[in-house]
């Protein structure tokens, strides 16, 4: 309704929707440090073998790069991308959503992720550490 509008309005103009925006760039900050930091680490970690390595690369498994806080995860395959949201809801109570071909080309399937300002800091932490433990948990780095 036109009042619902107003009120977002009024709150995004106002010093609260200010510290809601950079609150929000600082979770998406977070989760890209975070992600970024664990998907080179397993990708570069010395015990992986040369083959271990070479399957990540043809996998295309990374972190597209994105200032807002919608991000994505590189994970092609449309079968590998809902495998892995399910895997995270069924385990952790995690819901995000596989973004398949033909809606992005083949190969460069991904999942979904989208921060909000009402996150903490210790549910973005949380929810990379489930990222993660899933991509290791399938394979996938």
């Amino acid at each position: 309704s036109l009042v619902t509008i107003q009120c977002s309005y009024h709150t995004m103009i106002s010093n609260e929707g200010e510290r809601r925006r950079h609150h929000l760039k600082y979770l998406t900050k977070l989760f890209q440090d975070i992600l970024s930091n664990a998907l080179s680490y397993h990708q570069n970690n010395n015990n992986n073998s040369n083959q271990q390595q070479q399957q990540q690369l043809q996998h295309g498994i990374q972190l597209v790069p994105s200032s807002t806080p919608i991000q994505a995860l590189l994970l092609s395959g449309n079968d590998r991308c809902v495998r892995f949201c399910q895997s995270l809801h069924k385990k952790h109570g995690v819901r995000l959503y596989p973004i398949r071909s033909p809606t992005v080309p083949k190969g460069q399937e991904r999942v979904r992720i989208i921060l909000h300002a009402h996150n903490t800091p210790q549910e973005v932490r949380f929810l990379c550490r489930v990222l993660m433990e899933t991509l290791i948990e399938q394979g996938c780095v």
